[in-house]
């Protein structure tokens, strides 16, 4: 499976700056190197600005906020990889610059473990009746597969999500044994999967 990496940093655009002297702070995404860019917003004076920290100086309140503004702005990038990824989506910068600016209404809806678990609750009250228990019991385990698969492909435990630091979000692969699936578990994968697509 190919490895994902995201990257979000912030740039401080020291060429264009306003009457007050001020230059803006853009924010950056790179996605396994296809990067784009969007303002934050936010604007400091080029002497402010620590460049290898990213971080405005000092601990002045105008410092303050915007720094409090960055950490929030990158945490929440990385959230909203994790639930776009949760979801199925191939990841570009686009995608999550639009996520992140809550341009993107899919994110809203149910994800993936979300219907598998919504179809095994269905599907309990007919074990003995049109459904066996070993039946039931393999997609119970299908469903842990996955979910084991989805920790490991999309880092949901960033240990520094956080922090108040410089993130740089770390290579992600994860390799899903089907041979461990029975046959009966992978069709019944398939069949949840299109009753998740097709419910209003």
């Amino acid at each position: 499976m190919e490895k994902h990496c995201t990257t979000v940093y912030f740039l401080l655009k020291k060429t264009r700056k306003d009457k007050n002297g001020d230059s803006p702070i853009d924010a950056w995404i790179a996605v396994n190197g296809e990067r784009t860019s969007y303002s934050t917003g936010k604007k400091v004076k080029v002497s402010e600005w620590d460049e290898k920290k990213q971080l405005v100086k000092g601990t002045s309140d105008k410092a303050n906020l915007i720094n409090e503004y960055l950490y929030q702005l990158r945490n929440k990038i990385f959230q909203k990889e994790i639930e776009l990824m949760e979801k199925g989506f191939m990841l570009t910068p686009t995608l999550l610059k639009d996520a992140v600016n809550d341009h993107v209404e899919a994110v809203n809806q149910k994800t993936l473990m979300q219907v598998f678990n919504d179809f095994q609750t269905m599907r309990k009250p007919l074990i003995g009746k049109k459904i066996a228990k070993d039946t039931y019991e393999d997609n119970d385990l299908t469903g842990r597969y996955i979910k084991e698969f989805m920790k490991k492909q999309y880092c949901n435990n960033r240990p520094n999500l956080c922090s108040h630091k410089t993130i740089r979000a770390p290579q992600k692969s994860a390799e899903l044994s089907f041979s461990v699936l029975s046959v009966v578990s992978f069709a019944t994968l398939v069949q949840f999967i299109n009753i998740g697509v097709t419910s209003p």
